[in-house]
Order: C-alpha cells, then sequence, then structure tokens
C-alpha cells in the first residue's frame, strides 16, 4: 500500500504554499477549541513515571487552561505580564502554557535542570512576577525570593505547605473566558537561547510566529493526521517542547504522547 503524504508534489507545494496571518489572532480559541468541539478527541496519552497511564481530552485542556487563565488574572497578572514556568512532563504544563495564551501572559519556559543561578538570570532579565513549579524544584525559586525583585508569586503544582498551590486556584477559578481577540504580533512566549556562547539571549515569540508557524511542521514535516499519536522526546524547558509537543501536532488535530520520565532516559 503506497503512503499518501499531506506535502503531495512537493515542487507544486514549494511554488504555492503561503501562510496566512489574521490581524488577530488566537490559537487557543481558534484551533484548539475546534478540536475540542468533540468532546471525546484524545489531545494526550499521558504516562506517569511508574507507568500508569491517562487519557486527556481536547474538551478537558481546554476547560481547565480556562481556569488556569482565571485564576492568574485574579492573582493580579495582566496581558503581557511574564510568568516563568519550569515543570516536568506533567499534564499542567500543558494547560498552563494554553491558559496563558488565553489570558495573553508572556510564558518563560525553563527546563528542571537550570541552577538557582540560571533560575535567578532568567527571571531577573525577564521580570517575570510569578514562578510556577513543581515540589522537587520549589527550594530552588524560594531561595531567590529576595534576588529577584520582580516576582511577587510562587506557585506549586502538586503538594505545598508555604506556597500557593496550583489545584486549590483553579477550584475556585471559573471555566468561562471570552475569546479575547488580541492582534497577531501581540507577545505569547519567551524563550531563553542555549547559552554556549555566553549568557542566554532571550526570543520573544508572538501569537502568530510559532502557533501559525508551525503548521508547516504538523503538516509536512510530521505529516501529522487528526487520528495520529506523537511523540517527541523534548523536555518542556525546551523550545522543541512548543514545536512538536505542542502546536505542530495539535495544528493538525493529532494526539500527543507524554511519559513522565524523570532522570536518565531508559530505552
Amino acid at each position: 500500500m503506497s503512503v499518501q503524504y499531506q506535502i503531495g508534489d512537493y515542487h507544486e507545494t514549494y511554488r504555492n504554499f503561503r501562510l496566512e496571518v489574521p490581524e488577530r489572532f488566537n490559537w487557543a480559541y481558534e484551533v484548539f477549541d475546534k478540536w475540542a468541539e468533540d468532546p471525546n478527541k484524545l489531545a494526550m496519552l499521558w504516562v506517569s513515571p511508574d507507568g500508569k497511564p491517562r487519557n486527556v481530552t481536547f474538551r478537558e485542556l481546554g476547560d481547565r487552561s480556562r481556569r488556569a487563565a482565571n485564576a492568574l488574572a485574579g492573582l493580579g497578572l495582566e496581558p503581557g505580564d511574564r510568568l516563568f514556568i519550569m515543570l516536568p512532563r506533567l499534564v499542567e504544563w500543558w494547560e498552563i502554557m494554553l491558559g496563558c495564551i488565553r489570558g495573553r501572559f508572556v510564558t518563560v519556559p525553563g527546563t528542571t535542570l537550570l541552577t538557582a543561578r540560571d533560575i535567578e538570570y532568567r527571571i531577573n532579565i525577564s521580570g517575570s512576577k510569578v514562578a510556577i513549579t513543581d515540589p522537587e524544584n520549589v527550594a530552588k525559586v524560594e531561595a531567590l525570593t529576595a534576588s529577584c525583585p520582580s516576582l511577587e508569586k510562587v506557585i506549586v503544582v502538586g503538594e505545598s505547605d508555604d506556597h500557593t498551590d496550583y489545584e486549590e486556584l483553579l477550584s475556585k477559578a471559573s471555566p468561562d473566558l471570552d475569546n479575547p481577540h488580541n492582534k497577531s504580533d501581540y507577545p505569547m512566549v519567551l524563550y531563553f537561547t542555549s547559552g554556549t556562547t555566553g549568557y542566554p539571549k532571550m526570543v520573544m515569540n508572538t501569537h502568530a510566529t510559532y502557533p501559525i508557524g508551525h503548521i508547516p511542521t504538523g503538516k509536512f514535516w510530521l505529516d501529522n493526521r487528526p487520528t495520529d499519536l506523537h511523540w517527541t522526546l523534548s523536555d518542556t524547558g525546551w523550545a522543541q517542547a512548543a514545536w512538536t509537543c505542542f502546536f505542530a501536532p495539535w495544528n493538525m488535530g493529532a494526539a500527543i504522547f507524554i511519559w513522565d520520565q524523570r532522570g536518565r532516559f531508559e530505552a
């Protein structure tokens, strides 16, 4: 059986393909929520560190991400404010990223491999007001509160006695939030370069650059379909996670496979 790839005839596609960028665009509402119209459509097959699977639908992520956006706004965050997020491969990372797109908060993802010095540098140069992390990494952030003047709140995903509990915030937040119809060039996510030749540099991406820019990634490079289950090995702190664990497959309605694997990879 021959496989029909979505790119079709390469030369014809190369000549004719164009990305349309509207003046106003919010990907969470105008793409992600379209897949959520089917209440049973799988968005993610998540597997815990001890091998227990969990099915997560587009509908569930849509609901919880709207709650996340409302919860963050309730803490005083305003559109354009920066939020440092350092989590392992927890489902909450995806719903927080989605929630920030809805609320127009600028996420600053960081890998859990970052040292306290790395975190301090990123929070200070980005001016992040909120940091979201997990119990395993909160001590690194907690030690920096005095040296990070912009940081107003630390939120923990998981059990914590001394910090704002993420799940408690969501339980009090509304699942309703209208599309803000923001301009497509509004800032969305701020990634740092690897810093191999000096201090890491900030790279701002808009509501158009990643969401629309990765249409060709999902359609042509990954050749994703709505019936696919796609797996990319990437830590949530790297831009690769946004490329092929978020925008590219979900643009095409494919589900993603996420294994919350910690420590050294074992095939």
